[in-house]
């Protein structure tokens, strides 16, 4: 019987990948199969260590920051790509809900962490590093956290006040040391770099030279921010520092990315921003002169804009791509004038030369999504009306129209705008107009 170690090595590789798959468990870790796998002897272990190594997770407690440190001063970090850093912020316990939350210590951020984060370099065919705080090791404790938490969104900090936090509030002072520390690696240390689910509070580290010439060297930039409401109803959006700090994105970040030639920006379905002087919404601050480079686009959860469209069209020489997901019109929410339907924000794109644009991608819209329940369940007419809609005009294709309700900032269809638009074609139209830029770029470079 042949072993694996008798086939050939490019069918040995292929077996491994196949193996390769992370953990789909709150904290990423390696393949259990591959953990396996190198354990059955050395010729094994040699075998799938690249791939373990690949990408690392790193907890802010001691055993994990020694243990990637020791990776990191060995002779296996040539393999290393990725690194995930996810700092569990400290939190009062469940049956001390109403205590103040807990005051730093050196323990919430031990000195092999910082040892880590601060030393990339040693990695040196490290790609990307993706930065993460969360409430609990624990997904559902996470989201009750992150609800009891939600509270902090309702005080205003000046700059003084961010300062102070960070010397009483534990978590404030983890991500304060963890940036800090991020901003002590040389520039080229960091190609992309990922900030993922960012609650929405400021840090002075952020402000750091070093964190800043980061910024200003990566290729790649990814920002999500973390949602949630606080578990009786109201949405993240409700709060007024929340769509400060989105307001305030450009000062922290986009300003920054000079380098940057592919850019991601995700929110959450209960913080959609967009537009300013929208109810319960912010506007998303990207401007021309922001990310000169910029060769792809990717925007989740956001309302499209007259902004956005002249921040895409002014990168016109440069923007070869853009993906649009759930991503909404607010035409018709009651306040008409400050928003603009998807057929406007097509041809405002199209009238431009949008001389490098390749692909230009808007996720499927919820409503052609709807199955038909039954007749008498909520979403039946919604859900009918656009199937006799798509029926009628199968080469047109429907897109979302939302608002955001008033009160507690919740997202809802606006079925009437978007059937009305469908319908009449306006939307279609200025998506032909667009298409027929894009494919005219394409067939010129052919």
């Amino acid at each position: 019987m042949a072993s694996l170690l008798s086939l050939a090595a490019e069918l040995q590789l292929n077996i491994v990948e196949q193996l390769d798959a992370t953990s789909d468990s709150f904290i990423p870790g390696p393949s259990q199969d591959l953990l396996s796998l190198s354990r059955v002897c050395k010729a094994l272990r040699n075998l799938v260590l690249p791939f373990l190594l690949r990408k690392i997770t790193l907890l802010n407690e001691e055993t994990s920051g020694t243990s990637v440190l020791s990776i990191l001063r060995g002779p296996y970090a040539q393999h290393v790509r990725h690194l995930h850093y996810i700092g569990v912020m400290p939190m009062p316990d469940d049956d001390v809900r109403d205590e103040a939350l807990p005051d730093p210590s050196p323990d919430h951020f031990p000195e092999a962490v910082e040892k880590v984060l601060s030393s990339l370099a040693e990695l040196r065919n490290l790609e990307r590093v993706t930065v993460q705080f969360i409430c609990s090791k624990k997904r559902k404790e996470d989201e009750e956290n992150n609800s009891y938490g939600f509270d902090l969104m309702e005080d205003f900090e000046t700059d003084e006040d961010v300062l102070e936090s960070e010397k009483t509030i534990a978590f404030r002072a983890l991500m304060e040391r963890s940036y800090r520390a991020l901003s002590q690696n040389l520039p080229s240390s960091i190609k992309h770099l990922e900030l993922k689910d960012v609650v929405a509070k400021k840090c002075s580290a952020w402000q750091l030279p070093g964190f800043q010439r980061v910024l200003e060297n990566l290729s790649s930039f990814t920002i999500s921010l973390r949602g949630g409401d606080n578990g009786a109803g109201w949405q993240i959006n409700k709060a007024e520092t929340y769509l400060d700090f989105i307001r305030e994105l450009h000062l922290y970040f986009f300003q920054r990315l000079s380098s940057v030639k592919h850019f991601s920006f995700a929110a959450t379905d209960d913080g959609p921003p967009g537009v300013e002087d929208g109810i319960s919404c912010g506007a998303l601050p990207l401007h021309g002169q922001h990310m000169p480079q910029l060769q792809s686009l990717h925007l989740e959860y956001a309302f499209i804009s007259d902004e956005m469209a002249s921040f895409i069209t002014a990168h016109r020489s440069t923007l070869e791509t853009v993906q649009l997901n759930h991503c909404y019109s607010h035409w018709g929410g009651g306040y008409t004038e400050e928003f603009i339907c998807w057929g406007d924000f097509f041809r405002s794109i199209a009238s431009q030369k949008m001389g490098a644009l390749k692909t230009f991608d808007v996720g499927a819209s919820d409503l052609e999504q709807l199955e038909i329940p039954e007749k008498n369940d909520y979403d039946f007419d919604k859900a009918y009306r656009s199937k006799e809609l798509r029926e009628k005009f199968p080469e047109r294709r429907m897109y979302d129209y939302k608002t955001l309700d008033d009160k507690y900032g919740m997202v809802f269809d606006s079925e009437g705008d978007a059937h009305e638009k469908f319908e009449g074609g306006s939307d279609h139209a200025g998506w032909q107009q667009l298409c027929k830029i894009i494919q005219k770029n394409v067939e010129d470079d052919d």
